[in-house]
């Protein structure tokens, strides 16, 4: 992703976090409403893990397009789930894209 990023000169890169990781259960992931459904997660073994981070750019919206479509191309396991595109201060955008991927293992992929 950071060298994507790299090659799209026009874009800055504000920041990225990585988010805590998600079990994810044969009906979905665990969902903190269900306290019957959570206490029921906790025995169970998940089958995969949701890892999320969320990257804030700024720049135009070409580049942010271009940017999204060569995320999606990179690599078919690694998805954007979430967009917050803020233009209160045209025509330099502020964007949140949240990537997600998915692993067999709790442990942040690479780290």
């Amino acid at each position: 992703m950071r060298d994507i990023l790299a090659a799209q000169d026009e874009l800055e890169l504000l920041g990225v976090e990585l988010m805590p990781p998600v079990p994810v259960f044969e009906d979905g992931p665990g969902t903190p409403e269900d306290t019957n459904s959570n206490d029921n997660n906790e025995t169970r073994e998940p089958l995969l893990f949701a890892h999320d981070a969320e990257i804030a750019i700024r720049g135009g919206y070409m580049d942010v397009l271009a940017y999204l479509e060569t995320l999606e191309a990179m690599d078919a396991r690694l998805g954007w789930v979430l967009l917050d595109y803020d233009v209160s201060e045209y025509p330099h955008n502020e964007i949140r894209v949240r990537v997600r991927t998915l692993s067999l293992d709790r442990a942040w992929l690479g780290v």
